[in-house]
């Protein structure tokens, strides 16, 4: 085995990179999962995992994503990072006149907040693909649980409710 110090910076790298592929299918699987209520109900199930499985994966890469994304921009990449957020003057970076590209990200990200939170189109129309993806794993009304939370309930309190 090579002897070499670890080069954190690398790692860093391939922790925000490996964290950001994790949250990818890790979201995209909890996009498709049916609702709480009827995962629960039918004990729905991927490659083995639950559907709390998946978003506690999710959680976890998402943590690490964050936390690596921070070590990785600072200390080793603060200095190019800054020089992305203002012009140049006279061989010196003036924080007070950003960069077009980071004030057209900042408007994008206000527009994608607002978009989400309204649900207005196209939007609403990401929001009803997911409502579909949802409801497609009822296939019949076996898979709706009579009531809220039936999977908790003992077999001996079942006819009660």
């Amino acid at each position: 085995m090579d002897k070499k110090k670890l080069n954190v910076r690398s790692l860093m790298t391939f922790f925000v990179a490996a964290s950001f592929l994790a949250c990818i299918v890790t979201g995209i699987v909890i996009f498709i999962t049916p609702q709480g209520r009827i995962a629960n109900w039918v004990d729905w199930e991927l490659l083995g995992l639950l559907k709390d499985d998946w978003a506690n994966i999710h959680i976890v890469f998402s943590v690490l994503f964050i936390i690596a994304g921070i070590v990785h921009l600072y200390p080793y990449n603060w200095p190019t990072f800054k020089a992305f957020l203002a012009k140049r003057e006279k061989g010196r970076l003036n924080l007070k006149k950003p960069r077009k590209e980071v004030i057209f990200a900042l408007v994008l990200a206000g527009v994608l907040i607002t978009g989400a939170v309204t649900k207005a189109p196209p939007f609403s129309y990401l929001f009803d693909f997911n409502a579909w993806a949802k409801d497609a794993w009822v296939v019949s009304d076996d898979y709706q649980p009579p009531f809220g939370h039936a999977e908790e309930v003992a077999l001996a309190a079942f006819p009660r409710k």
